[in-house]
């Protein structure tokens, strides 16, 4: 009867390269056997092993040139935000270096950009990213990179500036101006960048609403002066019962200091929420015209270059 060869606990915990697999007593023959799988040419991986986004990033680091830096989405990904896809893993180098692998793709320049021990920066990979999504996506991920601390305002604009001959330099620049520091997830991202875009003025984020000197509550989104408030409830808001009273209260807080509430859920559709914020600020005052859902409100969904051109 065959005997289950020896399997090295350092190479059940994620990605390796050949010469480790060899280091730990592996012959070629074992390493190609039915225990491993292939990832990349001289990465390995154990079979039962699950893959996360952090060992995919890693297995393409071990496949790539020493000289080559972690970028755009994979740098992004190292950082736990959650844009995609996954694969390939986006590396760039200096100089004219060609290198075709299935699942990492090489971005070539003539000059790298600011770089950490990680990769290149955050904020270098925010703007090669740029280059390729839609506003809607950005916002949601700038503000996250803003919240995180992992780059600035500052430092993106400036980067923008400073390398214009980059891929996405001109996207990152104008898509700086929507961006905002103090939003605590992507769907109050997204409610932002829907109201804003639906011709709605710029709600004050995370608000804080104050009775008799005491901080009641802060409200993801606030419309001070027309008396209203819009919160973003994503689903743990309905699945977890503190939370759920939490929002009762809340909610009677609003009420008891006569403020309109409009509360968007996942099942919300983006025309209907702005068309309701609409409604309660006209209500209390606001003047200006009702929602608009042509050109502008298309625009969120168009990639950055597009709708920096307006659509052309």
């Amino acid at each position: 009867m065959p005997t289950t060869p020896h399997i090295p606990a350092a190479l059940r915990e994620g990605p390796f390269t050949r010469a480790r697999a060899l280091d730990e007593g592996l012959t070629p023959r074992m390493l190609n056997g039915a225990s491993y799988r292939r990832l990349f040419p001289r990465v390995w991986v154990h079979r039962d092993h699950e893959m996360s986004a952090a060992d995919w990033i890693a297995a393409a680091r071990l496949a790539a040139p020493a000289h080559a830096h972690l970028t755009d989405v994979s740098r992004l990904q190292l950082l736990g935000v959650d844009a995609g896809p996954l694969l390939p893993v986006h590396v760039v180098v200096q100089g004219d270096l060609h290198l075709d692998i299935d699942g990492i793709l090489v971005h070539r320049t003539d000059r790298l950009p600011p770089l950490d021990d990680l990769g290149v920066t955050p904020a270098s990979a925010y703007l090669h990213w740029c280059a390729r999504v839609t506003v809607i996506e950005a916002i949601g991920v700038g503000d996250e990179l803003l919240r995180r601390g992992a780059m600035t305002l500052v430092e993106l604009v400036e980067l923008a500036h400073r390398d214009r001959w980059r891929a996405g330099a001109c996207e990152a620049a104008w898509i700086s101006a929507f961006l905002r520091e103090n939003v605590r997830s992507p769907q109050e991202s997204s409610a932002r960048a829907y109201l804003l875009f639906g011709g709605l003025p710029e709600p004050e984020v995370n608000g804080l609403i104050v009775q008799d000197g005491r901080v009641l509550t802060e409200a993801d989104l606030l419309y001070r002066e027309y008396a209203t408030v819009a919160e973003y409830d994503g689903g743990h808001h309905q699945s977890d019962r503190r939370q759920y009273l939490d929002d009762l209260a809340r909610n009677q807080d609003y009420r008891d200091l006569g403020l309109e509430c409009v509360i968007a859920t996942k099942e919300t559709s983006p025309q209907r929420f702005v068309a309701q914020v609409y409604d309660r600020i006209a209500r209390h005052g606001y003047t200006g015209p009702p929602p608009c859902f042509g050109p502008r409100w298309q625009s969120l969904f168009w990639p950055i270059a597009r709708a920096r051109r307006g659509g052309g």
